[in-house]
């Protein structure tokens, strides 16, 4: 099936972003989870890897050919053996958990020493989101639950967490991930205008959190690709060895 029939749950763009980067590695066994439609399977097999899949919801998946097996990454052991797999991509997926370290835990088992991750989640912490929480206290349209609710019986289907590359970086870190690199989608007009705010933001926090800088995470919240960036934030990461 070509992957252009199947639509992503979370639009072309950020699928286009994901393979930009697998693009860049070698070929190899993937795990694509939460895989959804199936969509994103289907592209990085029509590039050459080996995928596999997992969902809370196998019912969900569109795509032929696949095996797909289902896990609450909340609370479930993913149903692979250790270190099966060269990547995982991770799409959109961590902020719909209540409990990110186990599906982390899980992720870490089953990834190979030095292989990488490939994470998305929404970009709470640009710069435009801030002011929207300044001036409102909502950080995002997305997790109120009238935009989310979902046709599923079960209730942890009907969560969003607001995550924030701080709370992504330290749970990594936990399980052996070390964060290689941060990148950024389109951004709006607004945020080009804001990029003087930025700076100054980048800088005023240096000098005011110096001490505790790194301690607080906030090199990457501060990160350009974050403060500065668009609606979503991509996160590669890699599994040392312990």
């Amino acid at each position: 099936m070509n992957s252009r029939i199947l639509k992503p749950i979370v639009g072309w763009g950020s699928h286009d972003f994901i393979m930009s980067i697998f693009n860049g590695f070698r070929r190899g066994t993937v795990l694509d989870a939460p895989c959804g439609h199936g969509a994103l399977s289907v592209r990085l097999r029509e590039q050459g890897f080996s995928v596999s899949c997992c969902d809370i919801d196998p019912e969900l998946m569109q795509a032929e050919g696949f095996e797909n097996r289902k896990v609450d990454l909340n609370t479930g052991r993913i149903d692979y053996d250790d270190g099966s797999f060269d990547y995982i991509a991770c799409v959109n997926g961590l902020h719909r958990l209540y409990n990110i370290e186990n599906a982390v835990k899980e992720f870490s088992r089953v990834l190979k020493t030095n292989g990488r991750i490939v994470i998305s989640i929404p970009n709470y912490t640009n710069i435009l989101r801030r002011i929207r929480f300044l001036m409102t206290g909502i950080i995002g349209h997305n997790i109120i639950k009238s935009e989310f609710i979902q046709v599923s019986d079960a209730p942890q289907a009907h969560f969003r967490n607001p995550l924030t590359i701080q709370q992504i970086h330290f749970t990594l870190l936990k399980y052996d991930f070390h964060i290689e690199g941060l990148s950024h989608d389109n951004r709006k007009v607004r945020t080009i205008l804001l990029y003087p705010l930025g700076i100054l933001i980048r800088v005023l926090s240096s000098i005011v959190y110096f001490r505790r800088y790194s301690d607080y995470g906030m090199n990457l919240s501060n990160a350009l690709p974050v403060l500065l960036g668009g609606r979503h934030v991509y996160v590669v990461a890699v599994k040392k060895s312990t």
